[in-house]
């Protein structure tokens, strides 16, 4: 659980202290840490993009978000987003959430859409239906994306403290 019954926390990654140099702050993650009710544009999403029919149960359904991901220019490429996914799900998965949203913000252009891919390479989906409530009409700050919640990996060497 989050600590002190948070609803949403930060989550910062750092180098390995056995470096020998002085830790550094190389990524920040902030998350919502309760499960959210689902909405009816939450509950069409998942019928459509994962073929489940909440049906009576679309209220049941958990929903936690990512609010942002931020990982240091020079630390791209080295899996901390990926990691940071890792921990995330588990997080949501220890709150009982079933999916969670995020809008990404994918400055790389309308022609590639680099992060909208890299997302979609860690199992998120686009979810249109999402984007109105997401608070980005028309893709205005970003793509509304979707996945399963799965808190079954538990990265290797992450450890996590709560301050």
């Amino acid at each position: 659980m989050c600590p002190n019954n948070f609803s949403q926390i930060v989550l910062e990654a750092h180098t390995n202290k056995s470096s020998g140099e002085k830790p550094q702050k190389i990524g920040r993650f902030g998350i919502t840490c309760q499960r959210g009710p689902s909405a009816p544009p939450i509950a069409e999403t998942v019928k459509s993009l994962y073929n489940i029919d909440p049906g009576l149960s679309a209220t049941n359904l958990g929903i936690a978000a990512i609010i942002y991901m931020v990982v240091e220019p020079t630390f791209r490429g080295r899996q901390v987003g990926v990691l940071a996914l890792e921990v995330i799900a588990l997080i949501h998965a220890a709150v009982n959430a079933d999916f969670t949203i995020l809008v990404c913000d994918d400055k790389s252009g309308k022609e590639e859409r680099t992060l909208v891919k890299w997302y979609e390479q860690h199992g998120y989906k686009q979810a249109p239906l999402l984007q109105d409530m997401m608070g980005s009409p028309n893709e205005q700050f970003g793509v509304s994306m979707i996945a399963p919640t799965d808190g079954t990996k538990v990265p290797v060497g992450c450890n996590i403290q709560w301050w």
